[in-house]
């Protein structure tokens, strides 16, 4: 029979044998407060540290922590890097998009986010793979624009400049500079690039016209200055970069990312006096599965818009899967691209895009590129798009489906005059169908509503495509045009006004043509009914 002393000193053995590291460290948390760690949210004070110490901690504790992000602006310096490994699952959440600002003082990437996905956890049980959260917040790239005058006669041709203010100017920086009148329409464009506090080189020739003075030769004097004025803009590195570095394990969840409730912000979209600062690009994603993006708005400069609203792409080198992406209710205003899928070889799977709007793109609204894989399915419905050169263009994606779009081409400025509604490349299985057309028939280049142009590889195919119940208004050029071995499509009950040709059937291309409205009069195939 055991005794009750017995018992106890092998209780005693027992307790001593487990580990005391534990009661000395406080419990981790998994809701962590940035006022806590020294943020301060005053739109003044640098909270770089307090981000630093916060991400670090959540990412430390339990699976899925949530990084609280109170109302006010928060001030940055540095890219904030985020690195998700094994199972751990991170969330930031703010009080709302413009309530919740986090504003980065200097031409820096904002939040930088690495994923792993599939590698072994110690984590706690319930995680399921590597994810990022983020919602209710803004991203500002907040470099205050310059505004400067002249101190010296500036001769026409001049390649440099000296000034009487450099406030926010460094030396060695490469900025966009536009020299205007007074009544807010930029003149000039050109790189220019600081070489101490009061000079700046011009690093390439003005590619548009002179104010009319300066143009004339004569010389831009202190006693004239007032007219004119150069206006900088800086650009910044990415708001938002998430890549997701896989190890493709099998039976392994991929990484998950979910944005909502997020706006960033890149500059005013008023005129070069009110311009600001502006990120190079909005969101960037690299190897990256299960992605859905709503309620998001990004916004560039509208006096000189670069970079891409949105960029998903793929490893080739890793036949990285891309699949699984879901974006809806987002709005991009400006730069050159607002959506690119550019994959190269990468198994591009599938990208759904519904009730957005995507305006003032210079070269495309969305863009599509497999290049030579030949694989993916693209679903736009619902979007409003403005675009330049084109509205969607496309190359080397099997499945499209284009539905109740509005598309306004060649209204916004373009590198090339030439606009088009839709530009498919190589692209098969279309669904084209209750989609509204406008153009600006000013293009001195023209432009079409739709443009199929397939290679010799695709000649013969069986693929159905249906181009049908479109309103296509104004394509300078022509409304439908089916080039080369563009085959097995059906065009019917399709509205085209137009000046130019209707529908253009060239080379081996066949195309069968049914009944559409060609300038009010109802056509059967290319001949009047």
């Amino acid at each position: 029979m055991t005794s009750r002393h017995s018992l106890r000193a092998i209780a005693l053995v027992f307790l001593s044998a487990l580990p005391v590291a534990a009661e000395s460290q406080p419990p981790a948390k998994s809701n962590i407060s940035l006022l806590e760690y020294g943020a301060r949210f005053d739109g003044v004070t640098d909270d770089t540290e307090a981000w630093k110490r916060a991400i670090k901690d959540a990412l430390s504790g339990p699976w899925g922590a949530v990084i609280k992000v109170p109302a006010g602006r928060s001030v940055v310096s540095e890219t904030l890097v985020v690195e998700i490994t094994g199972n751990e699952g991170l969330a930031i959440n703010g009080e709302g998009a413009d309530i919740s600002e986090i504003i980065w003082t200097k031409p820096v990437d904002g939040i930088r986010v690495e994923l792993v996905d599939g590698s072994a956890s110690t984590r706690d049980e319930g995680g399921t793979g590597a994810k990022f959260k983020m919602s209710g917040v803004s991203l500002i790239q907040g470099t205050p624009f310059v505004k400067v005058d002249t101190t010296d006669p500036v001769p026409a041709g001049s390649t440099q400049l000296h000034l009487a203010t450099t406030e926010g100017l460094q030396p060695g920086m490469h900025i966009d500079s536009f020299c205007q009148r007074m009544s807010n329409i930029p003149q000039t464009a050109t790189i220019a690039r600081i070489i101490d506090d009061k000079t700046v080189e011009l690093t390439e020739k003005t590619t548009g016209p002179m104010p009319e003075r300066v143009r004339r030769g004569e010389e831009l004097t202190t006693e004239n200055k007032a007219l004119y004025e150069i206006v900088f803009v800086q650009y910044a590195g990415t708001a938002l970069s998430i890549r997701g570095r896989s190890n493709q394990q099998l039976g392994v969840e991929p990484p998950e990312l979910m944005i909502s409730d997020v706006s960033i912000h890149g500059g005013s979209g008023g005129s070069a006096l009110t311009a600001g600062s502006c990120w190079r690009d909005g969101i960037v994603l690299k190897d990256q599965t299960t992605l859905r993006i709503t309620d998001t708005a990004i916004r560039f400069s509208r006096v000189s818009p670069v970079g891409t609203g949105i960029t998903i792409s793929g490893d080739r080198s890793k036949s990285r899967l891309v699949s699984d992406h879901h974006l809806e209710n987002v709005r991009i205003q400006w730069g050159e691209v607002g959506i690119s899928v550019c994959n190269g070889d990468a198994n591009f799977e599938g990208l759904m895009i519904m009730n957005s709007t995507i305006v003032g793109s210079r070269r495309a609204g969305i863009l599509a590129d497999n290049g030579g894989s030949y694989s993916g399915q693209l679903t736009v419905t619902g979007c409003h798009i403005n675009a330049g050169e084109a509205a969607i263009k496309t190359n080397g994606i099997l499945e499209v489906g284009l539905c109740n779009n509005y598309i306004i081409a060649g209204h916004s400025p373009s590198p090339r005059p030439l606009a088009v509604g839709f530009d498919f490349k190589n692209t098969a299985s279309m669904t084209i169908t209750g989609n509204l057309f406008n153009f600006n028939p000013a293009n001195p280049a023209g432009g079409w509503g739709i443009i199929v142009d397939c290679d010799e590889k695709w000649g013969g195919r069986t693929i159905p495509a249906v181009i049908a119940n479109n309103s296509i208004f104004n394509p300078p050029t022509g409304g439908l045009s089916f080039r080369n071995h563009a085959t097995n499509i059906l065009v019917n009950g399709n509205s085209i006004v137009t000046a130019g040709k209707p529908v253009e059937v060239a080379g081996t291309a066949k195309v069968n043509v049914g009944i559409n409205q060609i300038n009010g009069e109802m056509v059967t195939g290319l001949e009047k009914k």
